[in-house]
Protein backbone atom coordinates (compact mmCIF):
# COMPACT_ATOMS: atom_id res chain seq x y z
CA UNK A 1 0.00 0.00 0.00
CA UNK A 2 1.12 3.59 -0.63
CA UNK A 3 1.41 4.58 3.05
CA UNK A 4 4.11 1.74 3.18
CA UNK A 5 6.09 3.92 0.20
CA UNK A 6 5.94 6.87 2.00
CA UNK A 7 7.84 5.20 5.84
CA UNK A 8 10.41 3.55 2.60
CA UNK A 9 10.66 6.71 1.32
CA UNK A 10 10.79 8.85 3.68
CA UNK A 11 13.81 6.53 5.17
CA UNK A 12 15.52 6.62 2.07
CA UNK A 13 15.38 10.51 1.76
CA UNK A 14 16.70 10.62 5.14
CA UNK A 15 19.84 8.66 3.83
CA UNK A 16 20.51 10.98 1.52
CA UNK A 17 19.90 14.18 2.93
CA UNK A 18 21.20 13.74 5.90
CA UNK A 19 24.60 14.49 5.32
CA UNK A 20 23.97 17.77 2.73
CA UNK A 21 24.45 20.96 5.53
CA UNK A 22 20.68 20.96 5.47
CA UNK A 23 18.75 21.64 9.26
CA UNK A 24 16.84 19.11 10.47
CA UNK A 25 13.36 21.16 8.86
CA UNK A 26 14.78 21.28 5.16
CA UNK A 27 15.82 18.03 5.11
CA UNK A 28 12.05 16.88 6.53
CA UNK A 29 10.44 19.16 4.09
CA UNK A 30 12.98 17.24 1.38
CA UNK A 31 11.71 13.80 2.72
CA UNK A 32 7.79 14.95 2.45
CA UNK A 33 8.58 16.17 -1.25
CA UNK A 34 9.95 13.17 -2.05
CA UNK A 35 7.31 11.49 -0.17
CA UNK A 36 4.55 13.24 -2.20
CA UNK A 37 6.20 12.90 -5.44
CA UNK A 38 6.04 8.82 -5.00
CA UNK A 39 2.38 8.79 -3.38
CA UNK A 40 1.53 10.61 -6.42
CA UNK A 41 2.74 7.99 -8.92
CA UNK A 42 0.01 6.11 -8.85
CA UNK A 43 -3.09 8.36 -8.52
CA UNK A 44 -6.17 8.68 -8.89
CA UNK A 45 -7.02 5.63 -6.71
CA UNK A 46 -10.35 4.04 -5.83
CA UNK A 47 -10.79 3.36 -2.25
CA UNK A 48 -14.39 2.11 -2.60
CA UNK A 49 -17.41 2.53 -4.08
CA UNK A 50 -17.62 5.92 -3.87
CA UNK A 51 -14.61 7.14 -2.73
CA UNK A 52 -11.38 8.33 -4.79
CA UNK A 53 -8.21 9.25 -3.99
CA UNK A 54 -6.84 12.28 -5.48
CA UNK A 55 -3.52 12.59 -4.53
CA UNK A 56 -1.42 14.40 -1.92
CA UNK A 57 -0.58 17.84 -1.64
CA UNK A 58 1.73 19.89 0.63
CA UNK A 59 -0.35 23.05 2.31
CA UNK A 60 1.51 24.46 5.28
CA UNK A 61 1.32 23.19 7.72
CA UNK A 62 -0.59 20.45 6.05
CA UNK A 63 0.54 17.12 4.74
CA UNK A 64 -3.13 16.88 3.10
CA UNK A 65 -4.74 13.57 0.98
CA UNK A 66 -7.26 14.90 -1.05
CA UNK A 67 -10.81 12.85 -1.93
CA UNK A 68 -13.57 13.37 -4.42
CA UNK A 69 -16.79 11.50 -3.13
CA UNK A 70 -19.26 10.32 -6.07
CA UNK A 71 -23.37 11.02 -4.70
CA UNK A 72 -25.21 10.33 -8.27
CA UNK A 73 -26.39 7.71 -6.25
CA UNK A 74 -26.94 7.90 -2.81
CA UNK A 75 -29.89 10.13 -1.93
CA UNK A 76 -28.26 12.87 0.40
CA UNK A 77 -25.36 14.61 -0.02
CA UNK A 78 -22.57 13.10 0.59
CA UNK A 79 -20.81 15.96 2.30
CA UNK A 80 -23.87 16.16 4.55
CA UNK A 81 -23.26 12.94 5.88
CA UNK A 82 -19.43 12.95 6.21
CA UNK A 83 -20.68 16.59 8.53
CA UNK A 84 -23.45 15.03 10.58
CA UNK A 85 -21.05 12.11 10.86
CA UNK A 86 -18.08 14.31 11.07
CA UNK A 87 -16.87 13.28 15.01
CA UNK A 88 -16.88 9.50 14.62
CA UNK A 89 -15.28 9.95 11.14
CA UNK A 90 -12.62 12.06 12.54
CA UNK A 91 -12.50 9.29 15.48
CA UNK A 92 -11.74 7.13 12.44
CA UNK A 93 -9.14 8.73 10.86
CA UNK A 94 -7.14 9.75 13.97
CA UNK A 95 -7.09 6.03 14.81
CA UNK A 96 -6.09 5.29 11.21
CA UNK A 97 -2.77 7.60 11.39
CA UNK A 98 -2.23 5.83 15.01
CA UNK A 99 -2.59 2.74 13.66
CA UNK A 100 -1.67 2.26 10.15
CA UNK A 101 -0.78 5.45 7.82
CA UNK A 102 2.40 7.87 10.28
CA UNK A 103 4.25 5.60 12.49
CA UNK A 104 7.67 5.85 13.88
CA UNK A 105 10.11 7.87 11.91
CA UNK A 106 7.45 9.12 9.72
CA UNK A 107 5.40 10.49 12.34
CA UNK A 108 8.94 12.42 13.29
CA UNK A 109 9.35 13.39 10.19
CA UNK A 110 5.97 15.02 9.82
CA UNK A 111 6.46 16.62 13.51
CA UNK A 112 10.54 17.89 12.67
CA UNK A 113 8.85 19.31 9.22
CA UNK A 114 6.09 21.10 11.59
CA UNK A 115 3.47 19.62 9.53
CA UNK A 116 0.21 18.00 10.28
CA UNK A 117 -2.10 15.75 8.51
CA UNK A 118 -5.49 17.16 6.83
CA UNK A 119 -8.17 14.86 4.65
CA UNK A 120 -10.13 17.04 2.53
CA UNK A 121 -13.23 15.41 0.96
CA UNK A 122 -15.26 16.76 -2.46
CA UNK A 123 -17.80 15.85 -3.39
CA UNK A 124 -19.08 15.07 -7.18
CA UNK A 125 -22.89 16.50 -6.48
CA UNK A 126 -21.92 19.32 -4.00
CA UNK A 127 -20.45 22.71 -4.16
CA UNK A 128 -18.87 22.42 -0.58
CA UNK A 129 -16.39 20.48 1.24
CA UNK A 130 -15.22 19.07 4.52
CA UNK A 131 -11.31 19.08 5.89
CA UNK A 132 -10.70 16.86 9.19
CA UNK A 133 -7.24 18.66 10.46
CA UNK A 134 -4.79 16.90 12.75
CA UNK A 135 -2.19 19.20 13.69
CA UNK A 136 1.32 18.48 14.75
CA UNK A 137 0.78 18.38 18.13
CA UNK A 138 -1.84 15.95 17.85
CA UNK A 139 -0.23 14.04 15.53
CA UNK A 140 2.41 13.74 18.05
CA UNK A 141 0.19 12.79 21.19
CA UNK A 142 -0.87 9.87 18.90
Amino acid sequence: MKMNYLLLVSLLSFVLFSCNGSTEKEQAMEMLQASLEEINEDIPQQVDEVTTWLGCTLEEPYFVYNYSISGKDLEEDPIDILYENSDAFRENLAKSIKNDVFVGETQNILIKAGYGIRYHYTATTSTYSIDFDFTPEQIAEM
